[in-house]
């Protein structure tokens, strides 16, 4: 029995008498003073407390520094779907389950995630929401498969991070390899592109994806026309652009971060090089985007992860929810962590169990149909059936061309 029970008690047997006469109401008086009252009311707060289970999350993403907003958005995203399980009333184990997530701050950086992740292990959690970079995912994912802790990153999209064999790590977003295939078939059968230069930015991430849109960008039978690199720091484009004019490609594909893709786009404008942008990295189809590169914008085509939110299913209903909880703005992986903590609370009441190898089995066996689409996870813990959209700017807008639902 609670507290409100109790209260709730007492209150009808005092209306209906049971202080009715001096010996009942000495009785009463005697137990109060005595404290009797606080026994009867912690053994029915420990009958009621015995009927729950808490089942703990974890969160690992920057929640400081200059990824600060980028990081609360997601964690408050997964603190939406905890707060909407349990209004749910999920039971197992004969028990109400009472979700609570844990957050914590990665700072965005490797090392510090790395002890983040080994709190984690220590600690009751039967999963975690994160890493939100493929960089950081990378670092945590051996400690996480060491403790079969599950961990489902709603944003790292490096194709190397379901490639190292481990059963633990998922993510509800598509892969690198799979964004730049679909975005290399467009290019060449829809566009007609037959001429590209290729720009990287020298980090792992850059490379990388400049790397697997050579490979797709020749396989849908484009010609590459030119590989260059410039460094993750600078804003410099000439030299590379000078080497991009003597090639003569029809468009430029960037890969690196989003900021520099506003400035290089800037750079080709400027320079007069005469062919236009294109890159999949995601988050880079912003408004920050279209302010910065200002004019040079027109034209830019950019790739980005699920579909555009008008066609989402239960969008509007997770975007009112969200706004009503959460001042952070949504950013493009927001709702991918609202899926990601949903998955996990569901694989959890799947597999009725709070046990850390039958949440992961549970999630290799799951179909949830979340805001983002439908999730299920192949053996390498990728989702199956990834959704990207191709966008252009147009008249200071990003404009949808073609979605991946499209035929």
């Amino acid at each position: 029995m609670n507290s409100g029970r109790w209260t709730a008690l007492f209150r009808r047997q005092t209306a209906s008498g049971w202080c009715g006469n001096g010996s009942r109401r000495r009785t009463l008086a005697a137990m109060l003073r005595s404290g009797a009252w606080l026994i009867l009311l912690l053994a029915g707060g420990s009958a009621w407390a015995d009927d729950t289970v808490e089942v703990a999350i974890g969160y690992s993403g920057p929640l400081s520094g200059m990824p600060e907003l980028y990081g609360r958005s997601l964690a408050d995203a997964a603190q939406l779907a905890v707060d909407e399980a349990n209004r749910r009333n999920v039971r197992f184990q004969g028990k109400r389950a009472v979700f609570k997530l844990q957050v914590q701050d990665d700072k965005h950086n490797p090392n510090t995630a790395v002890a983040v992740a080994n709190y984690f292990i220590k600690s009751d959690v039967v999963g975690v929401i994160g890493n939100t970079s493929t960089t950081v995912s990378l670092a945590t994912e051996g400690s996480y498969e060491a403790a079969m802790l599950a961990h489902i990153s709603p944003a790292s999209t490096g194709r190397s991070l379901t490639r190292q064999g481990h059963r633990s790590v998922f993510r509800v977003v598509g892969h690198d390899g799979a964004a730049v295939d679909y975005l290399s078939r467009y290019l060449v059968e829809n566009m007609k592109v037959k001429r590209i230069a290729v720009i990287d930015n020298g980090t792992p991430f850059g490379t990388g994806l400049a790397d697997s849109f050579v490979t797709s960008f020749g396989k849908a039978g484009g010609i590459v026309a030119g590989r260059f690199s410039v460094t993750g720091r600078t804003y410099d484009f000439n030299a590379a652009l000078e080497q991009v004019r003597a090639a003569k490609p029809e468009l430029i594909f960037w890969g690196g971060n989003a900021e520099q893709a506003a400035m290089l786009t800037s750079s080709v404008v400027r320079l007069n090089i005469g062919a236009k942008v294109v890159s999949s990295q995601i988050g880079a189809a912003s408004l920050a985007f279209l302010e910065t590169a200002g004019y040079a914008a027109e034209g830019t085509i950019m790739l980005e992860s699920g579909l555009p939110p008008e066609r989402m299913a239960g969008w509007k209903r997770f975007e009112n929810a969200y706004n009503k909880q959460s001042s952070v703005p949504i950013n493009p992986f927001t709702v991918f962590a609202y899926d990601a903590a949903n998955v996990l609370i569901a694989a959890v009441e799947q597999a009725k169990s709070t046990n850390r190898k039958a949440v992961i089995d549970s999630l290799h066996a799951l179909r949830y149909q979340g805001v983002t689409g439908l999730i299920s996870f192949d053996a390498s813990g990728d989702v199956v059936h990834p959704a990207f959209t191709i966008l252009r700017a147009e008249r200071d807008k990003w404009r949808v061309i073609n979605t991946s639902a499209e035929k």
